[in-house]
């Protein structure tokens, strides 16, 4: 079992020379997406002055994670990570800087636009199952949750910076430049892993072995490991729970609460700070109970919920957003860190796109089932009723002893060999 103990997540960047050039590398990268994220909508929007148009960039960013990630899982398992990474961050810095150029230029369609961001999403598909894989090879075992909350931690740091520098530079200078900028951080990442070596690790999938087996072989480890099968389907039901949370904001500010655009900015920067200083915390932590930890991030989501159904004020709204934040970290972190430790290394891409796939397919249903749901009931309507189903998707893992049991580090290796 690994070592409990007070381990401040950020002091694995002193310990860690590998992670260190990993973390400036992604973060790094994901900081310019911020600019990249925001300099596109933009763009599309004042082109076209239309909400649907610049729906449809979100639309064909989203497409590609359920058509494509169980199979570029499968690539993940079959050729090396870091290269794989690599050759991700390499497209998408090519992606980026010709599309800069091009809306420089004033010669790109919006067809053009939508499927850049297509082959982003599916570059950015075959990077994530890469990193899942290839993280628990750069450190100890009982370092992976404190570092999975240490990148966390880093990633909603730079989104809020991010956001509010790219949003700043395309307010300055337009939207190519702060789209180049982005493109610069995909070179920066692709430099700052050259130096990263795994340690030595049971590799691969056969890679003569057909695509549709590789995925039929994940899929049946996956259903004999029930607790963890559940945990992902429990995780994907939360996703509809928390979707009055991505949708209905400005509703529930407006309409519900009577205040103006100043409390949603601030109503949106509460989440963030909760996952920040949760992170922190929770990574700074033993962490070896992740199964009651997971149920006990739910509960938080569950309770934060119920308080933004019943705020009367924007300050209680400030709060129970807060506290959604930190169950976000508490359920989320767990998830993350038993996918690395259980899963053996041959397996970790697979594993990690069929899960990816199974949490993203239920966004639209969040997305355009919650906006329906709150011109019909009103906010506070639907996140009362969000409340209810996490109330459900507690005492589904309640119901579930495995889940209650899950444990991290050498007791989770143990139970997948003994599976």
């Amino acid at each position: 079992m690994a070592k409990a103990g007070f381990r401040f997540p950020f002091q694995l960047l002193q310990r860690n020379r590998q992670v260190r050039y990993l973390w400036i590398g992604e973060t790094s990268s994901y900081f310019g997406d911020m600019f990249y994220d925001v300099a596109i909508m933009w763009y599309v929007f004042s082109r076209t002055g239309s909400g649907l148009d610049t729906g449809l960039v979100l639309i064909a960013a989203f497409v590609p994670q359920v058509a494509v990630g169980p199979l570029l899982g499968v690539l993940a398992d079959r050729v090396d990570r870091k290269r794989l990474m690599q050759a991700a961050s390499g497209i998408q810095a090519l992606l980026t800087g010709a599309l800069a150029l091009f809306v420089f230029a004033h010669h790109i369609a919006l067809w053009e636009i939508y499927l850049v961001t297509v082959l982003m999403s599916v570059v950015d598909l075959a990077y994530s199952p890469a990193r899942a894989g290839l993280f628990p090879d750069l450190v100890d075992s009982e370092d992976l949750f404190s570092g999975n909350a240490m990148f966390t931690v880093s990633r909603q740091i730079a989104r809020v910076v991010g956001s509010t520098a790219g949003g700043a530079l395309v307010a300055l200078a337009g939207a190519p430049l702060a789209i180049a900028f982005d493109a610069l951080t995909f070179v920066v990442s692709v430099v700052l892993l050259m130096p990263v070596r795994a340690r030595s690790a049971e590799r691969a999938s056969d890679s003569g072995s057909s695509v549709a087996r590789d995925l039929q072989v994940a899929w049946q480890w996956l259903r004999r490991h029930t607790a963890l099968l559940v945990l992902i389907i429990i995780g994907a039901l939360s996703n509809i729970a928390i979707g009055p949370s991505n949708v209905l904001p400005p509703m529930l500010i407006r309409d519900a609460l009577h205040a103006g655009a100043q409390a949603l900015g601030i109503f949106d920067a509460s989440i963030g700070l909760g996952v920040i200083v949760g992170g922190l915390v929770l990574g700074s932590l033993p962490s070896e109970r992740v199964g009651p930890l997971f149920l006990a991030g739910l509960g938080l989501e569950g309770l934060a919920l119920g308080i933004i159904s019943t705020a009367h004020a924007v300050f209680v709204a400030y709060a129970g957003n807060f506290v959604l934040g930190l169950g976000l970290v508490a359920a989320n972190l767990p998830t993350a860190t038993l996918l690395q430790s259980m899963v053996p290394d041959s397996m970790r891409g697979r594993i990690t796109g069929l899960g990816g796939m199974l949490n993203t397919v239920t966004i639209p249903l969040s997305y355009g089932g919650i906006g329906m749901l709150g011109d019909a009931i009103g906010a506070r309507g639907c996140f009362a009723m969000a409340g209810g189903l996490m109330g459900g998707c507690v005492a589904l893992g309640f119901a579930t002893r495995d889940i209650r049991r899950l444990s991290s580090g050498a007791e989770a290796k143990r139970a997948a060999i003994d599976a």
